[in-house]
């Protein structure tokens, strides 16, 4: 109760009584399951690209991937990915890096987003995807079948060293995708980095808005600088007033349906194996 005083004072000193009685009302809704203007927006805006798309990636690589009523995480982001507007930064270097792979792994698949797309589009052969929550894993299964691409599409639940080095043995090098809420900073140890280093792995960062230990970052970029390249990669805007489509749409509609609600200005990393020394390259012939 204390800490929740603090903060509404806070509140008060910064933006005055009218934000505060705000605050205080939008918390009552939520607690009784009513939703506040902001998610009403967000509600109508997910409802009508429902509809409109019909459940439909519309543009970007992963045009053509239907898209399971049954979201289970990202909720509000279903406009932005059928859009393919979503992570646009992330699926770019994706898209790249399929010229010189083959498989896919995602550790934190949640739906299956990335996973089925990579596959339904034919950028990847095959794809891994790991996600501990059974709900998510369900979901990207009927993501997979409604694609009907669950053939070359493994889902499993947690990742560890046995399970990547097994993957990395069958199918060779792949692209990584590392997006786990702050979970990279114990699953990426010097131990997974070395099974690793010959694959491109990216990863998003979440130590801006999870506490986690001043050097766990540090530790992270110094691990992994022994085996790759390290690269941020820079995030971009989305088109939000690229697509006819939502022409009829306010602006306030049309900017929120490509927010993907971060907390704070998120990052990703690229990290690149590091090129074979020519001296031990000749070594191995």
């Amino acid at each position: 109760m204390r800490r929740k005083i603090k903060r509404l004072m806070a509140l008060l000193t910064a933006y005055g009584p009218r934000y505060v009685c705000s605050t205080i009302a939008s918390d009552s809704l939520q607690k009784i399951g009513l939703l506040d203007r902001l998610q009403l927006t967000k509600e109508k805006i997910r409802t009508d690209a429902q509809k409109r798309f019909e459940n439909e990636i519309a543009h970007g690589p992963f045009r053509g991937m239907k898209v399971s009523s049954s979201a289970w995480w990202g909720r509000y982001d279903l406009a932005s990915k059928l859009l393919g507007q979503y992570e646009c930064h992330v699926l770019a270097e994706i898209v790249a890096l399929s010229r010189s792979h083959d498989h896919f792994v995602d550790i934190g698949a949640a739906d299956g987003y990335y996973v089925v797309g990579c596959v339904k589009s034919g950028l990847y052969t095959s794809a891994t995807a790991f996600e501990i929550v059974e709900r998510g894993r369900d979901v990207t299964r009927e993501n997979a079948r409604l694609n009907a691409v669950d053939g070359r599409i493994v889902v499993r639940g947690e990742a560890d060293v046995a399970a990547l080095a097994e993957i990395v043995e069958i199918q060779g090098p792949s692209v990584v995708l590392c997006d786990i809420e702050g979970g990279e900073f114990d699953l990426l140890n010097d131990a997974m980095l070395n099974t690793l280093q010959n694959s491109t792995v990216i990863v998003e960062l979440h130590d801006g808005f999870i506490r986690v230990e001043d050097d766990r970052r540090d530790n992270l970029f110094k691990n992994a600088g022994k085996y790759f390249d390290i690269r941020p990669i820079e995030r971009q805007g989305p088109k939000v007033n690229g697509f006819t489509e939502l022409a009829d749409w306010s602006d306030d509609e049309r900017m929120l349906a490509f927010s993907e609600g971060r907390p704070v200005l998120m990052e990703w990393i690229l990290l690149s194996p590091k090129p074979v020394p020519s001296d031990s390259a000749d070594k191995l012939h």
